[in-house]
C-alpha cells in the first residue's frame, strides 16, 4: 500500500511503516483553499487506515507557509470525524518553523475535543511516541 496524490498547492504520498501510517507532505499554503484541501487528504488517510485496520497516523510535513486559525479549526473538526478504530493516534512532525507553531495551536485544539494528537520537530521523537519498532 502506497501511493504519490498532487494537488494544486501540495503533493503528498503515504505507506505503511509496521503498524502505522505514514504521510509525506509538500507544498506551500496561503492559498485559499487549504482547508479543503487538507480535509481531501484526510479522507483518503481514513480510508487507507480502515482498509488496513491502522490507527496510527504519522504526518511528516514538509509545507512552507502559515495555517490560519479558522483553517486548524475545519481541519481538525473534520479529522475528530474521521471513523479510524479503536481512536485515531495522530503524531505530525514539521520541518518549518512556522509550521510547527500552527501545528502545535492545531493540538491544542484536538486535546479540546479529547484527540490524541502532538506536534512534534523531530521525526525521531514522533517514532518513538508512536511506538514504531
Amino acid at each position: 500500500m502506497s501511493a504519490v496524490i498532487t494537488g494544486s498547492w501540495k503533493s503528498y504520498d503515504y505507506h505503511r511503516e509496521h503498524d502505522v501510517l505514514v504521510v509525506s507532505t509538500r507544498g506551500e499554503r496561503g492559498f485559499s483553499k487549504v482547508a479543503s484541501q487538507s480535509i481531501d487528504m484526510w479522507r483518503q488517510i481514513e480510508k487507507e487506515c480502515q482498509v488496513n485496520s491502522l490507527h496510527k497516523v504519522l504526518i511528516l510535513s514538509e509545507m512552507k507557509g502559515r495555517l490560519k486559525p479558522s483553517d486548524s479549526f475545519q481541519i481538525v473538526e473534520f479529522i475528530s470525524k474521521c471513523k479510524i478504530d479503536p481512536i485515531l493516534v495522530l503524531a505530525i512532525v514539521a520541518s518549518d518553523p512556522h509550521a510547527y507553531d500552527d501545528i502545535k495551536f492545531s493540538e491544542a485544539v484536538a486535546k479540546r475535543r479529547r484527540m490524541i494528537f502532538r506536534a512534534f520537530d523531530s521525526e525521531k521523537a514522533a517514532k518513538a511516541w508512536l511506538k514504531m519498532k
